[in-house]
């Protein structure tokens, strides 16, 4: 018998979107700061680390052992994230984001430890791996949200996600108060700090020679200790308010399903198209009765019949209901009951090409952001100091929060997520060549002082304030950019099927994380090998047209005066041809096969069917 509406844990919702649960959600985004905290707070400094610990002496070679440790990260997490989605889909959510937060704050206390002055390269490495290898919160995280959402409202939250991640954009920030203060204030504040934190708070005892931190010969000791502490306290937090007030979203209840080895699968009385009047019923697929049976039952199928989960408009349910509807047994939940044949299907398949290209640009951009900007001009880059890094990749991450969160919404609601997607893939195209004009305008300073950082102190001069504009506009382009993050977690989870909806987003991320570990070592370790070019040849000026260079087998061309050589050039030219390939991924494959909803609209279901929302809930819920 069906339970009435005033007793269910929805509510029926016709005409209007679904509201959001804040409560839980707000939690999930905290959840989602402690990756980007952990994972980011050494770029200001790996640069620094690299020749401290003695690996190189060379400013041309550091790009390569750099781009090895950011790289690591991602290998490991992409060797291990799907296994912890498919745990989850077992086990449920709540436990494996808590496993992963305290996995990324043990893994950053060792890489502060390994990082000492006695530390060793391959102490590093190995801390570095275990954070990635540790860390299977990202794919359960978007699980989560996904199973809290529906296709009316799931575009909303996904659209935090990648503010946390990288000053992304959102969609539902102004909708709530209480969101606008845990998503806007605390990622703008994460994105802060996290750079402010490697470049700030690195070297403690020789920075702050009057403080606590110069009394204590630890800090000496273990010079990068404290940002790396400071990360794993935020993991920690992180992971109490988990234990503390997160629910389970993927978890049955005891009246929806029977124990384990019940041979009968139950029959929900509160999902949509069971409720009455119902449309036809069609016999359940036999791959899905025979995944969802017990073990043991093989030989004796119950005939079950469902109503077809979307009517014929694509109606859909709730995310979490629809994926109850689906399952049935004791392992109603696991995902590895589905082939991959079934989860890999083609607009699954397009959303994660789109994705895995968005991750290679980006994460290229980021691992070479701190290179470039530390770099001496005469390699390649700007010379800015690591407080300097840290104060600009700060301060422009939380301009990035408060201006997405703004400008979004309304950007959204006119032109859509696919649109968006190839507005900020051609943001990259257009980002690197602000990048070597501001490099040849650094170069072309006096040849005395050989870092942006000096001249600015003494006296800026015109080329200095230049170098800051254009590095100021590739920025505002990478803000662009952000664009992306906002439609791609919605392809990938309204292309996933929501028995595996686990499994796929750990597929997904395993496919992002493997460009994550390849573009930072490809590219770092490009950047290098053009930079040793850059050095040996930084002293020859050629005229337009002038040809060879002399001496060496480098053909250099002289933009505004400075020789660059081809070599030099080939970064740039990498990262154009992921951005270019990135515009196709947006109008040739997501264009053609992901879907598109935008907030506040539904349309229309079949008459007599039953719209269920989840009820809100949170910390003081």
């Amino acid at each position: 018998m069906a339970r009435s509406s005033s007793s269910s844990p929805y509510r029926a919702r016709h005409d209007v979107p679904t509201p959001l649960p804040w409560g839980q959600l707000s939690l999930l985004y905290i959840i989602q700061l402690a990756e980007p905290v952990t994972s980011t707070v050494i770029y200001p400094f790996i640069a620094q680390l690299v020749i401290e610990l003695g690996v190189t002496h060379d400013p041309a070679k550091t790009g390569y052992y750099a781009g090895l440790i950011e790289s690591l990260f991602f290998l490991t997490e992409a060797a291990c994230v799907l296994h912890w989605g498919q745990l989850s889909d077992r086990i449920g959510r709540r436990p494996v984001l808590m496993l992963g937060l305290f996995g990324l704050a043990l893994s950053q206390i060792c890489f502060g430890i390994a990082s000492g002055r006695h530390g060793s390269f391959v102490a590093v490495i190995v801390a570095r791996a275990l954070a990635g290898a540790l860390n299977g919160n990202v794919g359960v995280n978007k699980s989560a949200v996904g199973e809290l959402t529906d296709e009316t409202n799931a575009a909303k939250a996904l659209a935090l996600m990648p503010i946390i991640w990288n000053a992304g954009s959102s969609i539902g920030l102004l909708q709530s108060p209480f969101l606008l203060l845990a998503g806007s204030a605390a990622t703008a504040a994460a994105l802060t700090l996290t750079p402010l934190l490697g470049g700030g708070l690195a070297h403690p005892y020789e920075r702050f020679p009057g403080s606590i931190f110069a009394k204590y010969e630890f800090f000496k000791e273990y010079p990068y200790i404290l940002p790396c502490g400071a990360a794993a306290l935020f993991s920690l937090f992180a992971c109490a308010v988990t234990a503390t007030w997160f629910r389970e979203t993927s978890e049955p209840s005891d009246e929806d399903f029977p124990p384990y080895g019940s041979s009968s699968p139950p029959v929900p009385s509160d999902i949509e198209g069971l409720t009455t009047p119902a449309p036809p019923a069609t016999p359940i697929h036999p791959a899905f009765k025979h995944a969802a049976m017990p073990f043991g039952e093989h030989s004796r199928t119950p005939t079950v019949q469902f109503s077809a989960p979307h009517t014929p408009t694509g109606e859909r349910t709730p995310l979490l209901e629809h994926q109850r509807a689906a399952s049935t047994g004791s392992i109603g939940r696991s995902a590895s009951r589905l082939s991959m044949r079934e989860i890999m299907t083609p607009r699954l398949r397009a959303a994660l090409v789109a994705y895995s290209l968005l991750a290679i640009t980006e994460i290229s951009y980021l691992a070479l952001q701190p290179l470039y900007l530390s770099s001496p001009t005469g390699a390649g880059g700007l010379g800015l100091s690591a407080s300097t890094i840290g104060l600009w990749m700060g301060g422009a991450g939380a301009l990035n929060a408060v201006v997405q969160a703004f400008a979004y919404p309304r950007l959204h609601a006119r032109w859509g997520e696919k649109r968006l997607f190839i507005v900020g893939a051609l943001a990259f195209v257009l980002l690197w060549p602000f990048w070597i004009c501001s490099w040849v305008l650094a170069a072309r300073l006096d040849s005395t002082t050989t870092d942006v950082d000096a001249h600015w102190s003494t006296a800026p001069s015109a080329n200095v304030k230049w170098v800051w504009a254009l590095l100021s506009g590739s920025f505002v382009l990478y803000m662009i950019s952000q664009f992306c993050y906002a439609g791609i977690f919605q392809f990938v989870n309204n292309a996933a099927p929501r028995r595996a909806l686990g499994a796929a987003n750990g597929l997904a991320q395993t496919c992002t994380s493997s460009m994550r570990a390849i573009g930072p070592a490809a590219l770092t370790s490009l950047w290098s090998w053009s930079a040793g070019w850059l050095h040996r040849t930084h002293a020859h000026h050629v005229d337009v047209g002038a040809g060879v260079g002399v001496g060496a087998h480098v053909y250099p061309i002289d933009v505004g005066g400075v020789a660059v050589p081809w070599q030099a050039m080939s970064v740039y030219v990498a990262m154009e041809v992921f951005s270019v390939a990135l515009v196709w991924a947006g109008t040739g494959l997501i264009e053609g096969r992901c879907p598109e909803s935008r907030p506040g609209t539904r349309r229309a279901s079949k008459p007599g069917s039953r719209v269920r929302t989840p009820i809100q809930g949170g910390p003081a819920s």
